[in-house]
This record gives C-alpha cells, structure tokens and sequence, in this order.
C-alpha cells in the first residue's frame, strides 16, 4: 500500500510545487497591477515642489534736443521671492509596458519618463513683502514716473522668468532623484502587501 501510494503522493508534492514555482510571477503581477492602479489616480505624479527667486533688471536711456543730450540712464531691478513650480510625471504614459519583470534574474525594471516642469501649475508672489524694487534715475528724468514702463515689464514677465530658471538642470536632476524615490517607494509597498520581495530598479528616460 505504501508503494501504492508513492505516485500519488510524488503528483500532489509536484502540484504543491508547481504552484509554489508560479507564485512568485502571480504576486508580482499583482503588484504591478496594484502600482499601476494607485499611479493612475491622478494624471500627474507631483515629484518636486521648490521655491524660485527671481531678480531681473532692465533699463532705458533717453535723449532729448534733437538726440544731442542724454537725459541719463534709469535702471530697474525687482527682486521676487517665493514663486513656486512643481515637477510632474504624467502618468498617462504609463502602462504594463513601464513594467518588466524578469524571471530568470527575479528583478523588476521600471521605466518612467523625465519629469518635467508642470507650466500649468506656476505660482507668482503677489505678497508685496516678497517683492523689493530699486530704481536708479537717470538724472534729467521725473523721478516720479521714470522706471513705471520697466517696472512693469519685469512684472508682466515674471512668469516665464519663473518658468526659465525652473529648468535649471540641477532642479530637474531633484527632480528625477524624486521621481526614482517615488515610484520604488509605491511598488514596495505593494510588495509588502503581497508578501514578495524582489529587486527593483527605477530608470528615469
């Protein structure tokens, strides 16, 4: 009877350890899955929030008497702190493409776009005290109105000043750092849920 027994017994130990073998694919489907679930939430994953400073300055030379005499040279500068930008990947462009699983090594790759600078969500001060202006005037101007125009230059243009040194590549570098840190940290998670722990590496593009 108990040699009998022995294929039966050999087939549910080799069922038992067929799924055993298949679990680990199951549970990380699901944890892709599960990432991809919580990334689609929003259609932008926030990475980075900074504050930028913003000093800009313009000026303008005026001549009278038929362009014989300067009238002198008035210069602006404005000085704005606390704007602030935030950097995003849109998660529109994720899929089960982003995610590969490699059985034969047991690691995950990840692979997400660069974030970029969200230009729909810039923020200027308006806070009178983050905006300091200084003005030289020339002297055959009226003080009392020379440098308004270029004051209001600066200001009008305030946005796209933003907007420029938000590219800096040190920021987008943060950005991606974060970005990198983000994502793993939301994959992990469901890792723990699922009860798996595999390597996982995040490559920015």
């Amino acid at each position: 009877l108990k040699i009998g027994a022995l294929p039966g017994d050999m087939i549910s130990k080799g069922g038992a350890a067929f799924k055993d073998m298949l679990k680990p694919t199951i549970n990380i489907e699901q944890v892709i899955a599960n990432t991809i679930g919580e990334l689609k939430k929003e259609s932008k994953l926030v990475v980075l929030t900074v504050e930028i400073t913003v000093r800009e300055k313009r000026s303008s030379t005026k001549r009278t008497l038929w362009d014989t005499l300067s009238l002198g040279e008035t210069i602006v500068e404005v000085l704005v702190t606390g704007n602030k930008v935030q950097y995003i990947v849109p998660t529109a462009v994720i899929s089960k493409d982003t995610f590969r699983w490699d059985a034969s090594r047991g690691e995950v790759t990840i692979d997400i776009p660069c974030p970029v600078l969200d230009e729909d969500i810039v923020e200027i001060q308006s806070d009178p005290a983050h905006i300091e202006v200084r003005k030289d005037i020339g002297w055959g101007r009226l003080e009392s109105r020379s440098g308004a125009f270029l004051e209001q230059q600066i200001r009008r243009d305030l946005r796209s000043h933003v907007i420029r040194e938000g590219k800096n590549e040190l920021l987008i570098e943060r950005a991606r750092r974060n970005a990198e840190q983000a994502i793993r940290d939301i994959f992990e998670q469901f890792m723990k849920k699922e009860k798996v722990e595999v390597p996982v590496r995040v490559r920015i593009n």
